[in-house]
C-alpha cells in the first residue's frame, strides 16, 4: 500500500466518523471452472484450472491473508476443488505436456499446436509489456490464416520454441509471487534464451502452488476471516435441470430444446454431492450457496432446504422482477441492501442479492483505471450509500458478487494494484465494515418475506445466454437422449458394469453443467467454441462408451455451425462397387475432395486418405475413397460414414481387403479403393432434401483423420432437372 494511499484514507476517515450507521459489505468471490478432464482416457485437454490456479486462488487467499481485518466470502465449486486434487495426484493436462516437452523434441504438430495456443492470454496485460514474448508473437504475426501455419513454424528455431514453452507460464505468475521467489524473478528478469532446467523451474513451482490452495483457504476459514461456501457439483443451471420450460416465465416466446428436460432428481444429487464433498474438505456444514449463474426459481428451494443449505444469492434484477411477479408498482433501492426470506412447498430459506452495478464495475469497468483510484472510487459510493442507510437507522448489507478468476488478466499486475488499495481502505473504514454472510445473518435475521421468486439468473435476468438458440438447443437435446439412454442401461441392474454406470452418470452430470452453453451462440468466437464443444461431446460420448457402446452419429457432429465449400460433380454417374476402378469412365462426373491438399485437414505426405470422390444418379448417393499407400488387415482400421442430415445415421467399414457388406439400402467393397452407394431411401432423405456428412478413419481406440476437418460435405439430392442443382461442400 502506497503511502500517499494511506494518508488520504487517514484523512478521510476523520472526516467521516461523525456518521452513525454501519454500512456492512459483503464480497463473494465467486471461484469455480467445469469439469476438463477425459473420464474414459484420464487425459485433461485444457489448462484453465492450473493456470488460473496460480493467477487467481492461491494469490487470492495469499493476499486475503495479509489483511487479517477483511472479511470475504469465497464460493468454490466442487468440480474445481475436485480438479486441483487431481493435480496434487499427479493429473496434467496437454499445454502442461507439450510445455514440459523438450524443444529439441517437438513434432511438427506440437510446434502449430504451441504455434496456436501459446499466445492466448490478454495481449496488454501479460504479453506486450514483456519484449521478448512480444517478438515471439510478432514472428507469428497478430493474425494469420490457419493453413499457414505448416509455413509459418519453421521461421521459428528450437530456441524461439522453448522462450515460448517459457513465457506461456511465466506469465501466469502474478508479480508478487514472482517477486518473493529467486529462481522465479531471476528467470523473469533474464526475460529469454531460456534453459530447459529453467523451464522445469517454473512448471514445477506450479505445480507446487496447486498443492498450497486448498489448505491455504482451509486455514483462513478456520480462523473466521473467510466463508468458503459452494455450488452444485459441476455447475449447473439448476432451475432448467428442473425443467427446461422456466426459461419462459421471462421470455415467454424464447424457442426451446425439442426433448424437455426436467429432472429434477439430478439437480437434487448435484446439490446432494456438492454438500457431501463440502463436509469430507472442511469438516463442516456449508450454510451458504451460489446457484450457477445465480440462476433461481421457485422450484429450487425445497430441493436446496432439505440439503441443510440456509441462504443463497441472486442479482438485484431478480429482486425487482419478483416485486412485480407479487404486484408491487414502486420500491426504493434501499430494498436491495436486506436479506429476504422465500418459501415454497413448506420449505424456506434467506435469500440475499447483489449490487449488479458495484459488481460489475469490479468486474468490467475499473481495469481501466488506476488502480488506487478505482478503488477509492469504490468506497466513496460505499459511502453514499452509508449516508442512505443513516436515514432509515437500520443496518444496510450490501451484497457485492462476480467472478473471482476472470476479471484480473485485464487488470494492470493482476490487480495488485486495486485489491490491496481496496483491502486496505475497507480495513480501517469506521462506518463500512466487510462481513461474511452468514455473520451478517447470525445478527441480523431477515424481516423481508419474498411472497414469490422471478425465474432467472444474473445475466439479464433470463437464461437466453444457456437456451434458445439454435446451437444451445440442439446441445440439450444431446443431453436428453444420452440421459435416457443411460436410465435405461441403469435399469438393467448390470453387476459387473456398477463402476463404469457410476463413472457414465458422472459424464452426464459432467455435461450438465451451465459452461458449456455458455459457449454455445453467437457471441462468442470460433476458436474458444470448438474447444468446448468437443469437450462438451466428449463428455457425452464416454457415456456411451463407458458402457461398451458406439456413440450415435449426432456427437459425432459439431454443434457450432460448420462451413461449407461448393464443388460441382459434372453428371449423374452409376459405378460398380467392387473396390476397383473397373472402368475409366465409371467415375467421370464425380465431386472430388483433395484430402492431401485440404485446408488444415492433413500435412501434405502424412495421411493415409487421398481422396474422397461423391457423386449420384436419382436413386442413389455414391462415395469412393481413395488410399496413399495399400491398406492391409492388419492395420486395423475402419472407415466412418457419419451422416447429419437428414437424419442422424453412421456407417462404419472394416478395411479388410476384399470385405463386402451388403445390407438394406447399403453396398461396399474394400479393394484397392473402397467403394460404397447408398439409397436415398436407406438415408431417409427425399428430392431437395440436404444430406451432410464427414468421412473419419479410426484405429482401434481413436480417431486418426477426419474430412472435411470443421466442416461437413453438403449436397442437395438431384431431380430429373439435375443440371439446376448445387453441389455443395
Amino acid at each position: 500500500m502506497k503511502r500517499s494511499t494511506r494518508k488520504w484514507l487517514a484523512e478521510r476517515h476523520r472526516k467521516i466518523r461523525g456518521m452513525s450507521e454501519i454500512l456492512h459489505l459483503a464480497i463473494i468471490w465467486h471461484m469455480h471452472q467445469p469439469y476438463y478432464r477425459d473420464l474414459v482416457t484420464g487425459e485433461c485437454d485444457l489448462p484453465a484450472v492450473r493456470l488460473h490456479g496460480v493467477k487467481d486462488y492461491y494469490s487470492m487467499a495469499w493476499l486475503t491473508r495479509e489483511y487479517p481485518q477483511i472479511r470475504l466470502t469465497f464460493n468454490f465449486t466442487p468440480s474445481l476443488w475436485e480438479q486441483l486434487e487431481e493435480y496434487k495426484r499427479g493429473m496434467k493436462d496437454t499445454y502442461f505436456d507439450l510445455s514440459y516437452k523438450l524443444a529439441s523434441s517437438l513434432s511438427l504438430d506440437d510446434k502449430i499446436f504451441l504455434l496456436q495456443k501459446f499466445f492466448k492470454v490478454n495481449w496488454r496485460t501479460m504479453l506486450e509489456k514483456f519484449p521478448r514474448y512480444l517478438s515471439l508473437l510478432q514472428k507469428r504475426g497478430r493474425s494469420y490464416p490457419e493453413e499457414k501455419l505448416e509455413t509459418l513454424q519453421g521461421r521459428f528455431g528450437i530456441q524461439d520454441y522453448l522462450d515460448l514453452q517459457v513465457w506461456f507460464n511465466l506469465v501466469w505468475f502474478p508479480p508478487f509471487l514472482r517477486e518473493k521467489d529467486p529462481k522465479l524473478e531471476a528467470i523473469f528478469r533474464k526475460g529469454g534464451n531460456f534453459t530447459e532446467d529453467e523451464k522445469r523451474v517454473v512448471l514445477r513451482k506450479q505445480r507446487k502452488l496447486l498443492e498450497s490452495i486448498m489448505p491455504l483457504y482451509k486455514e483462513l476459514q478456520e480462523r473466521g476471516q473467510i466463508e468458503i461456501i459452494l455450488s452444485p457439483f459441476y455447475h449447473p443451471l439448476i432451475p432448467l435441470l428442473c425443467n427446461t420450460k422456466i426459461a419462459r416465465e421471462a421470455q415467454p416466446d424464447i424457442p426451446l430444446p425439442s426433448c424437455e428436460f426436467s429432472h429434477p432428481e439430478d439437480a437434487e444429487r448435484q446439490i446432494e454431492e456438492a454438500v457431501d464433498f463440502y463436509q469430507q474438505c472442511f469438516g463442516r456444514q456449508p450454510r451458504g450457496m451460489w446457484p450457477p449463474e445465480g440462476g433461481v426459481g421457485e422450484e429450487i428451494i425445497p430441493l436446496i432446504v432439505r440439503a441443510g443449505i440456509k441462504w443463497i444469492a441472486s442479482d438485484e434484477e431478480i429482486l425487482w422482477r419478483s416485486f412485480k411477479k407479487e404486484g408491487l408498482s414502486s420500491w426504493g433501492q434501499d430494498a436491495l441492501y436486506q436479506p429476504y426470506r422465500i418459501g415454497k412447498d413448506g420449505s424456506s430459506l434467506i435469500i440475499i442479492f447483489r449490487d449488479r452495478k458495484l459488481s460489475d464495475l469490479i468486474g468490467f469497468s475499473y481495469s481501466s483505471w488506476e488502480g488506487r483510484e478505482a478503488s477509492l472510487d469504490f468506497i466513496q459510493r460505499l459511502e453514499v450509500i452509508q449516508k442512505e442507510a443513516e436515514k432509515t437507522s437500520r443496518d444496510y448489507l450490501v451484497t457485492v458478487i462476480l467472478d473471482g478468476e476472470n476479471p484480473w488478466e485485464y487488470y494492470e499486475d493482476n490487480g495488485e494494484e486495486f485489491l490491496p488499495s481496496l483491502y486496505e481502505g475497507l480495513s480501517h473504514h469506521p462506518k463500512i465494515r466487510t462481513t461474511t454472510v452468514s455473520e451478517y445473518l447470525g445478527n441480523h435475521p431477515p424481516v423481508g418475506q419474498l411472497a414469490s421468486l422471478f425465474a432467472g439468473s444474473w445475466i439479464n435476468h433470463n437464461f437466453e445466454i444457456w437456451i434458445g438458440h439454435p446451437e444451445d438447443n440442439r446441445a440439450w437435446d444431446l443431453l436428453c437422449q444420452t440421459r435416457n439412454f443411460l436410465v435405461e442401461r441403469t435399469s438393467r441392474e448390470e453387476a459387473a458394469l456398477k463402476e463404469k454406470l457410476r463413472l457414465a452418470w458422472k459424464s452426464l452430470f459432467v455435461a450438465e453443467g451451465s459452461d458449456w452453453y455458455w459457449w454455445y451462440g453467437d457471441p462468442h468466437s470460433l476458436e474458444e467454441k470448438k474447444d468446448f464443444d468437443i469437450l462438451y461431446r466428449k463428455h457425452l460420448m464416454n457415456v456411451y462408451q463407458l458402457l461398451g457402446e458406439e456413440p450415435p452419429a449426432q456427437l459425432k457432429s459439431p454443434i457450432i455451425a460448420l462451413g461449407v465449400t461448393p464443388l460441382v460433380p459434372l453428371g449423374l454417374i452409376s459405378p460398380v462397387i467392387d473396390g476397383k476402378l473397373t472402368h475409366y469412365y465409371e467415375w467421370l462426373g464425380a465431386g472430388e475432395y483433395d484430402c492431401l491438399l485440404a485446408e488444415g485437414a492433413i500435412h501434405p505426405g502424412q495421411g493415409v486418405v487421398k481422396k474422397i470422390w461423391f457423386g449420384f444418379n436419382l436413386t442413389h448417393l455414391y462415395l469412393r475413397v481413395d488410399f496413399q499407400k495399400e491398406v492391409k488387415a492388419q492395420d486395423s482400421l475402419s472407415l466412418s460414414f457419419c451422416f447429419f442430415k437428414p437424419v442422424p445415421k453412421e456407417i462404419i467399414l472394416d478395411l479388410i481387403p476384399g470385405k463386402i457388406i451388403s445390407k438394406s439400402g447399403f453396398v461396399s467393397r474394400v479393394g484397392k479403393i473402397v467403394e460404397a452407394s447408398f439409397t436415398f431411401d436407406s438415408l431417409q432423405a427425399t428430392s431437395g432434401n440436404e444430406i451432410a456428412f464427414q468421412a473419419s478413419l479410426k484405429g482401434k481406440s481413436h480417431e486418426i483423420e477426419r474430412y472435411p476437418r470443421g466442416y461437413s460435405f453438403q449436397l442437395t439430392i438431384p431431380t430429373e432437372d439435375y443440371e439446376n442443382l448445387i453441389w455443395r461442400v
